[in-house]
């Protein structure tokens, strides 16, 4: 089963004639988390000059996934209240999907089976298929 998993994809990347690189809003958010020296009014100044990352941000934020008691309308209030490693999962998860959606991949890749080991691990904020409307929102 695993070989024709790999398969699946070797043949899938094989037909793709661009794929594209993260952005670098993401590296920076990696460097910035990835510092122990470094706070969240860094991510602020970097993640705010990003109007779409922000956006995703704070309807993240005030989704019913999270269920804060009160609307969350400033991104420096959203960083605070999701914690660096959350914010980092997010960025994360948003250049995943904004690079599929952009090289042509999303259409033939499958959603589902890629979130459902990142759930169970922990490894990409728990809420991106429902947020991103993955297939079937699961």
């Amino acid at each position: 089963m695993a070989d024709r998993n790999w398969a699946d994809i070797e043949g899938t990347l094989h037909e793709v004639e661009n794929i594209p690189t993260l952005p670098s809003v993401f590296v920076k958010t990696m460097k910035i988390v990835s510092d122990p020296k470094s706070d969240m009014n860094a991510l602020n100044v970097l993640l705010r000059n990003d109007p779409a990352m922000t956006t995703r941000i704070l309807q993240v934020a005030n989704s019913a996934y999270y269920g804060f008691s009160r609307k969350i309308e400033s991104l420096k209030t959203a960083l605070v209240m999701l914690g660096m490693s959350e914010v980092a999962r997010l960025v994360n998860t948003v250049s995943i999907l904004q690079n599929f959606s952009s090289s042509g991949i999303a259409e033939r890749f499958d959603f589902k089976r890629f979130w459902y080991p990142q759930r169970r691990s922990g490894g990409s904020f728990p809420g991106a298929c429902k947020v991103y409307r993955c297939p079937d929102g699961k």
